[in-house]
């Protein structure tokens, strides 16, 4: 920690401090888990208190939005990081501390169902929300985002020129996304970003990137993860329960014959469901086709910044997630007759990906 972060963070507290980095893998911020030493008797701390530090470059990073969507956030009672104290211009922020256990982590323990059941509780509720003042996902923006896999990963990485179908099977990934009802959406709701703490505290970060977008955006973020595989039973079994969640008309017994242990309310709309949910009248299958062609839109995307953090920025954190994304990727794409095209394609890219990648950390350098 710098000197400067660390005297405004000491000034903060009241007190002086010790700390650790946290891992921010593709982020121009840095946090550290920060703990109050002894605390002055007129502090408003306990001794064994805990808070995350962020700095996040002004420069580089849009902490404006990040102020504002934590406000808007927690005005909805969703599981944020209160801001403790923050130096806008410094673009130093004090944060309360949510925990340090993921959703990537809960995922192999005991806790995997509860996990889910508070991951798709809290996803309705957000999307709940009142999106005053946020601004839309545009349709270039969606476009830009599968750019970026032609550019950083088929062109960059591989060195391939696109399918001849590529682009109209593009067309029809965009064409999903804009036909659906629209409602605020994190962007980012997947299991490294959600955290459950002891007691089955929930939490949400990196949310400042929030739009008002497709409403099955962050429900793909989430059982189409990048960073966490599950089979078409397992998602089937949680978008049923997102649909008994928000109200939506579910015209079929789940497949396993009941529902989670975790699960509470009796089948009813959580209190988050608003009439959005309740009005919008899609059945499973067009929710299902609208959630795995979004899930697709956002894959091509995920590999295209892999990709750019190595070819660009020099960090293979995100290599070994490549090949896991495309086998996702071939699944989706054999769903759906306008899709299938892909699935070959796919396949090959996959094989000359594992080459790319190995050489890549054989290199043990920036490019």
């Amino acid at each position: 920690m710098r000197a400067k972060l660390r005297s405004w963070t000491e000034a903060a507290l009241g007190a002086p401090l010790r700390h650790e980095p946290l891992v921010a893998e593709a982020s121009h911020r840095r946090f550290y888990r920060v703990y109050a030493g002894e605390v002055a008797p007129t502090a408003r701390l306990r001794m064994d208190s805990s808070f995350v530090v962020m700095e996040s470059p002004p420069s580089l990073e849009r902490n404006d939005d990040f102020v504002a969507m934590q406000r808007l956030f927690a005005a909805a009672g969703l599981p944020v990081p209160e801001i403790v104290a923050m130096d806008l211009d410094a673009g130093f922020f004090l944060l309360t501390d949510l925990g340090e256990r993921s959703l990537e982590d809960a995922y192999g323990g005991p806790h995997r169902d509860l996990a889910l059941e508070l991951a798709v509780t809290h996803l309705v509720r957000l999307q709940g929300i009142a999106p005053v003042g946020v601004p839309a996902y545009e349709e270039s923006r969606f476009r830009d985002e599968l750019h970026i896999f032609v550019e950083w990963f088929l062109g960059g990485f591989l060195q391939q020129a696109p399918m001849a179908r590529l682009p109209s099977i593009f067309e029809a990934l965009v064409a999903n996304v804009l036909a659906q009802p629209q409602c605020l959406i994190h962007r980012d709701y997947h299991c490294r970003n959600l955290l459950l703490a002891a007691k089955g505290r929930f939490g949400i970060v990196d949310f400042q990137d929030a739009l008002i977008g497709p409403f099955t955006y962050d429900l793909a973020c989430l059982l189409w993860d990048c960073y966490h595989y599950f089979d078409a039973a397992e998602r089937r079994r949680w978008l049923r329960r997102y649909q008994e969640q928000a109200g939506f008309p579910n015209d079929a017994d789940d497949a396993t014959g009941g529902t989670s242990s975790a699960m509470q309310g009796g089948g009813q709309p959580a209190a988050g469901a608003t009439h959005f949910h309740s009005g919008c009248g899609w059945d499973e299958a067009a929710l299902t086709r609208a959630l795995d062609l979004t899930a697709l839109q956002r894959q091509f995307k995920a590999l295209g910044i892999f990709a750019r953090l190595w070819l660009r920025d020099g960090k293979q954190t995100h290599l070994r997630h490549i090949a896991p994304v495309l086998d996702a990727m071939r699944e989706v794409a054999a769903l759906y007759p306008e899709t299938q095209p892909l699935s070959p394609w796919l396949q090959r890219l996959a094989a000359a990906a594992v080459k790319a990648v190995q050489l890549a950390q054989a290199s043990g350098k920036t490019p």
